[in-house]
């Protein structure tokens, strides 16, 4: 029976730390927050579903607070942790040594303390906690303060408790000693003939003189003045006049010393005094009033180690920044839950931060919390499973629903946002998010934004390419783009082979991303997909992939573009794309390149064919932009032709050659 007498002792002794410890927390989140936030409003209302189940059970709780310790039925319930953990401190530091509550400290009242705390702590430097909870009164709410315990056992005018404990009390002066020195008058003191030295007679049994009235306190006293000697008023003269010697060495020390005055004569302030008596003005010459500016002056300046803390606490002001303040305190909070429903309870609040983080394009601190969440799952570990699902499951929450809308508005939203920023968010997700991170790429404006979620999308996907294949058909161009970047990216057979379906897309805009995707791919196949590309319906995609092939540069971009220059439908091409798949296959080439471009301009068009025309012109252009020796060599045999036309176009290339060289003499 003892034994389950102390478990249930030590199981309420728990659930009262606990819920001082959601008081801190509560506190904290709605001390930060306005408070129209949800976050501190959800606190506020399990908070105080907790506080008021909690007194339905025990009853009054009544809580003893130390400096750095609370204590409740004798047992130690709290212990401040540090500068940051210190509720005891809170109301300690206040002057509250005694916090109550009782059954009429019901859930209204609960919000009312924490709008009054938050007052507090909001102007911690101005507001004083005892009077705030004097003013406004709150139901089911008790305290003391230090003064009240101190006083507690006085009695009588010299209580500092209620009213109420007072009333009919008797005289008490007598428990004092010298109390009659300190508080009863000298024209209403009886003095004895022997007290010859003019002592007071502060014995408490003493009688008083015949003639009967009340003193302030309770004794009884003579209605009119108290009997004097004439030895004994010779004593108190003398005494006065002493008395009123020093005073006057004190005034004319202040007022010399203090005041820089001189200090007024006796008869001036008589005179000035009998002035105001008759109710006419002084007659006296008025003295300057002293300065105060010049004595307060040095009470207001502070020191070089004041003004120094007064400027570490202003930068540390402008340092401040709220949303890592928060996402601090959610971590905090997590780290101090040690039952699973407080545990799950924390980890709802931390969704609902990174829900308003999202939407205030917070993005950076968002991803900060997210990461945590994950780094504690790893921590964590299989001794806590049920802890462990949760923080799962909250992974998975905060990508769900329309998440991805939202993140992609506030991307959008926000341009300056980073691609390290968005990189560093993506990362915490897992492959298991894969599929509905892919779908951000349909929402996102910002090229910057792109390009950092396919660099993400591409280094979880070449372990899941299956999930990033779906893209390929998908009906938005957008996300086909997005895949299109990603498999690139990937480089791999098996990646390539799912680019060769988008070759043929019915959408411009998809087979236009897919050549300049294949540019960077480091597949050797990517040449093929580009000849194919090079025939495209549409002319700029066309020449968009000459120029792709181009860049890549090697020998497999010379042979493709020799292939392509020698293929039945290069002469189908228009003027401009034969032209640069000409000068695209000289540049690759140099000197090998030059016996093809010799055949295109020394062909015979004897009957003026138009096509034979502009090859020629385009393989002169061809030439004049190869750098090699053999096509210099060749343009200047070429003008010693003997057809006109060749030799003209011979002259012009040399000429054009030379200023792509050397730069045009006019420039200068």
């Amino acid at each position: 029976m003892t034994l389950d007498n102390d478990k249930q002792n030590r199981l309420r002794v728990e659930a009262v730390g606990r819920i001082l410890k959601d008081l801190l927390k509560t506190i904290k989140v709605v001390t930060l927050y306005p408070s129209d936030n949800p976050l501190p409003n959800s606190l506020r209302r399990s908070f105080a579903e907790r506080l008021v189940d909690l007194i339905e059970d025990y009853g009054c709780l009544s809580f003893k607070i130390g400096p750095e310790e609370i204590r409740w039925d004798g047992e130690l319930v709290y212990q401040d942790a540090g500068k940051e953990e210190c509720l005891a401190g809170l109301f300690f530091e206040a002057g509250i040594n005694r916090l109550g509550f009782d059954e009429a400290f019901d859930f209204d009242v609960v919000h009312r303390f924490l709008d009054l705390v938050r007052d507090f702590q909001s102007s911690r430097n101005g507001a004083d906690l005892v009077a705030l909870l004097w003013e406004r009164q709150l139901p089911g709410l008790t305290y003391a303060t230090v003064e009240d315990v101190s006083l507690a056992d006085y009695r009588g005018d010299y209580l500092a408790t209620p009213a109420a404990s007072r009333a009919g009390s008797a005289d008490d002066s007598g428990k004092i000693p010298g109390y009659q020195k300190l508080f009863l008058d000298d024209d209403v003191v009886e003095l004895d003939d022997s007290e010859s030295d003019g002592e007071f007679t502060d014995e408490p049994g003493e009688t008083p003189a015949s003639g009967t009235g009340m003193s302030p306190i309770g004794h009884e006293v003579d209605s009119g003045e108290v009997p004097m000697s004439s030895k004994d008023r010779s004593s108190t003269d003398s005494r006065q006049r002493g008395v009123s010697d020093q005073l006057d060495v004190v005034s004319n020390s202040l007022f010399g010393d203090v005041l820089g005055v001189d200090a007024p004569d006796s008869s001036s302030l008589a005179a000035a005094e009998a002035a105001f008596g008759f109710g006419v003005e002084s007659s006296s010459p008025s003295r300057p009033a002293p300065d105060t500016t010049l004595i307060l002056n040095s009470e207001h300046k502070l020191s070089a180690e004041q003004e120094e803390t007064v400027q570490s606490l202003v930068r540390q002001d402008a340092d401040f920044d709220p949303w890592e303040s928060t996402v601090e305190l959610c971590k905090e909070m997590l780290y101090q839950e040690d039952t699973l429903p407080l545990f799950s309870e924390t980890v709802d609040i931390c969704e609902k931060v990174h829900h308003d983080l999202i939407g205030l394009g917070q993005v950076r601190e968002a991803g900060r919390l997210l990461t945590f969440l994950v780094e504690m799952e790893s921590r964590v570990g299989p001794e806590r499973p049920r802890w462990t699902e949760r923080l799962r499951m909250a992974q998975q929450q905060v990508i769900a629903g329309d998440a991805v809308e939202r993140l992609a508005a506030a991307l959008n939203d926000h341009e300056e946002i980073g691609g390290d920023v968005v990189r560093r968010y993506l990362s915490a997700f897992g492959p298991q998010a894969l599929l509905k991170i892919s779908e951000l790429g349909r929402h996102l404006t910002h090229q910057d934004h792109r390009v950092a979620l396919s660099d993400h999308l591409a280094g979880l996907g070449q372990n899941n390419l299956a999930l990033i294949a779906r893209g390929v058909t998908d009906r938005d161009p957008q996300v086909v783009i997005q895949t299109i970047s990603v498999l690139s990216s990937i480089g791999t057979d098996e990646s390539l082979g799912l680019l060769k379906r988008c070759v043929d897309h019915a959408d411009d805009s998809v087979r236009e991303a897919l050549v300049r995707s294949l540019v960077d791919t480091p597949h050797e196949d990517a040449i093929n997909l580009l000849r194919q590309l090079v025939y495209d319906d549409v002319a700029d995609i066309r020449l968009l992939a000459i120029n792709s092939i181009v860049l890549r540069r090697g020998p497999l971009a010379f042979e493709a573009m020799g292939d392509l220059v020698r293929d039945e439908q290069f002469i189908k091409l228009d003027y401009a794309e034969q032209q640069a798949m000409l000068v695209a296959y000289s540049v690759l080439g140099s000197d090998e390149a030059v016996g093809l471009l010799r055949t295109f301009v020394v062909r015979v068009n004897l009957f003026g064919d138009r096509q034979a025309a502009q090859l020629r012109s385009a393989a002169f252009e061809a030439l004049a932009q190869n750098q090699g020796q053999r096509a210099e060599s060749l343009l200047l045999k070429l003008t010693r032709a003997w057809r006109p036309s060749i030799k003209r176009q011979a002259h012009d290339a040399v000429d054009r050659r030379r200023q792509i060289r050397y730069g045009d003499e006019n420039d200068e």
